[in-house]
């Protein structure tokens, strides 16, 4: 039996869904930093903030892409919003964490 991967889109704040490929997860993330762009644009409007600037970083790898959203002022490039959404890759029904891997790793260093 194939292990079917799902790709999840987390943006620290938020669970954003679960994918079946990694275009549609990428897509999803394009969807999510255009809301955030929205958003970040015009409450920095409504609080007198100027117009809001964005710089986008995308660091892949091979099962985690990570992208970095940075809001800053026009006017005097003062920081106005930071978001970090990461795509993961994940085997479909498989248990995976980061307290396993060190546990694992723990044991076979006691062996």
């Amino acid at each position: 039996m194939g292990q079917e991967k799902i790709y999840l889109v987390y943006d620290f704040e938020e669970l954003c869904g679960a994918f079946s490929s990694l275009k549609k997860a990428k897509e999803a993330v394009a969807e999510h930093i255009s809301y955030i762009k929205k958003y970040t644009s015009e409450k920095a409007k409504r609080l007198g903030l100027g117009e809001a600037v964005f710089e986008v970083f995308e660091d892949c790898g091979q099962r985690r892409w990570v992208y970095a959203l940075l809001a800053k002022s026009k006017n005097n490039g003062g920081d106005l919003h930071r978001r970090k959404i990461v795509i993961c890759e994940y085997k479909k029904d498989t248990y995976c964490s980061s307290i396993k891997r060190l546990v694992e790793q723990q044991n076979a260093e006691n062996q």
